[in-house]
C-alpha cells in the first residue's frame, strides 16, 4: 500500500516539473520562426555572391607525440588531422579541418564539386558536408571574420578582446621529436 502512495507523490512531483505539450509545441514553433528569419537574412546576404571551385586540396597531417593519443579505441603515437583548402575560380581560398580524417559526406561532396564545374560553393546545402571550410568561405566572401559574421547574423554586439591569454589549441602543444615545445 505504501508503494502505491509513494508513486502518486512521485507522479505529482514529476507533473509539476513537466511542461504541457502545448508549451513545447509553442516553443518549437517560435524557434522555427526565428530560424526561418535568420536563414532568410543569411540568404539575402549571400544572394549577390557566387563562387565556384577551381581546386580542392586535401592534406593529411600527423603530429608526433611523446605520449599516446587515443581517439576512440585506437592508441596512436601521433595525432592525425585532415585539412582541406577550397580554392575558388574567383580567387578566394577557404580552409577547413577534421580530426583524424575527412568523413564520408565531406569526401563525397568534394568529389561531386570536382566533377561539376558550375555549382555555387555558397549553396547552404554544402554547409554540413564542408563544415568550417564552408563557413570560412562565407566569412571571406562577406568580408567578415566568423565571430563578427555570427554576431551580425544573430544581432549580437561583440567586441573581441585585444589579447587572448592562451592559444585556442592548447591540447596540440605536445613535444616535438626532440622533446621541445611542450608548453
Amino acid at each position: 500500500m505504501q508503494a502505491a502512495g509513494a508513486n502518486r507523490i512521485y507522479d505529482k512531483s514529476l507533473a509539476k516539473q513537466m511542461m504541457s505539450l502545448d508549451d513545447v509545441r509553442d516553443f518549437d514553433a517560435m524557434l522555427q520562426r526565428r530560424i526561418g528569419l535568420y536563414r532568410e537574412k543569411f540568404r539575402d546576404w549571400l544572394a549577390p555572391h557566387r563562387l565556384t571551385l577551381a581546386e580542392a586540396r586535401v592534406r593529411k597531417v600527423l603530429i608526433p607525440m611523446r605520449g599516446v593519443y587515443t581517439p576512440g579505441w585506437q592508441a596512436l603515437p601521433a595525432i592525425s588531422w585532415a585539412f582541406i583548402e577550397l580554392v575558388t575560380k574567383e580567387g578566394l581560398v577557404a580552409t577547413g579541418e577534421w580530426p583524424i580524417d575527412l568523413d564520408d559526406s565531406a569526401r563525397t561532396c568534394l568529389d561531386q564539386l570536382s566533377n561539376s564545374s558550375g555549382q555555387n560553393l555558397l549553396d547552404p546545402a554544402l554547409e554540413e558536408p564542408l563544415y568550417m571550410a564552408w563557413w570560412d568561405l562565407v566569412g571571406r566572401v562577406l568580408g567578415k571574420p566568423l565571430h563578427r559574421l555570427w554576431a551580425d547574423l544573430f544581432d549580437r554586439g561583440f567586441e573581441p578582446p585585444p589579447e587572448v591569454p592562451m592559444a585556442a589549441y592548447t591540447w596540440q602543444r605536445f613535444p616535438d621529436q626532440n622533446g621541445d615545445g611542450d608548453h
